[in-house]
Parts: C-alpha cells; sequence; structure tokens
C-alpha cells in the first residue's frame, strides 16, 4: 500500500477529490453515493511547504 501521495499543488483547486478517492478506495463497498459528512473521514493530511523565516535571512518589517 502506498503511504503518499504527491500531487502538483499549482494544479490543485481545492476540490477535494483526491481525498473522497482515497477514502472510497479504503471502504468495504467503495459507494461514493454513500458517503455524509459523519462517515468522510480523511486518511490523508495535506503538508503545504514554505520559506521558513528563520536565521540570517529575515524580511524587513
Amino acid at each position: 500500500m502506498n503511504r503518499f501521495i504527491i500531487a502538483d499543488a499549482s494544479k490543485c483547486i481545492g476540490c477535494r477529490t483526491c481525498e473522497v478517492a482515497c477514502v472510497v478506495s479504503h471502504q468495504e463497498h467503495q459507494d461514493c453515493a454513500s458517503l455524509t459528512p459523519h462517515t468522510f473521514q480523511p486518511r490523508i493530511h495535506v503538508i503545504k511547504r514554505g520559506q521558513c523565516f528563520h536565521g540570517d535571512r529575515l524580511p524587513s518589517v
């Protein structure tokens, strides 16, 4: 089983379809119609890379 999904953030529109696909693929019946806000619990976490401002090159305030 894969543990990571690599996605191009510049192409992301925030539709969360990747989360739905992940949840459905791990369900017993694999049925999108049965998903409700109570049963939809994504098993992925989004980690956004950003610039660290610690160190010598701090932006001036």
